[in-house]
């Protein structure tokens, strides 16, 4: 009866997780925001929505042009559909900045094994670097907001 209960529930996380891909399709490995928000509609609806206030604006202006985003996200996750189109738009503001997307599958993973070496257990992960030394991460979500949080990996 266990084994029987095991398998329901593994079937039905299964397909719970497959239902959530957009159409059956899943982005796995580097992927540019053109790309995402293309292919995707529901990261391409909530990054038309996403609206910074006046304050985060100057918080992101005051970011220093050496800082890298890499973000770890699934095309699946509802955490990575809320928050991914979020950090485009601010990435966006500052097109000088280095940033990655790095689309991972249901597994956490993608060929070139970027997340495992990263150590991601959780999607989206946003890992803010300055001059190669990481200063902190955002995992599912952020603390305050993603500008608040970066602007606090910097101050600290």
């Amino acid at each position: 009866m266990k084994i029987f209960r095991t398998i329901t529930l593994s079937a039905l996380l299964l397909f719970t997780l497959v239902a959530c891909a957009h159409d059956g399709k899943v982005a796995v490995g580097a992927i540019n925001t053109d790309e995402l928000l293309a292919q995707y509609a529901d990261f391409s609806q909530a990054y038309r929505q996403v609206e910074l206030s006046e304050q985060e604006l100057a918080q992101v202006k005051r970011w220093p042009d050496k800082l890298e985003v890499t973000t770890y996200f699934g095309t699946w996750c509802h955490d990575s559909q809320r928050e991914v189109p979020k950090m485009l738009k601010i990435l966006a503001l500052r097109p000088e900045l280095s940033s990655q997307l790095i689309a991972l599958d249901i597994n956490k993973s993608e060929p070139e094994g970027r997340a495992s070496d990263a150590g991601i257990a959780f999607t989206p992960t946003f890992v803010i670097t300055l001059d190669g030394r990481e200063l902190g991460r955002i995992v599912e979500r952020p603390e305050t907001s993603l500008v608040a949080d970066i602007s606090a990996f910097l101050a600290g």
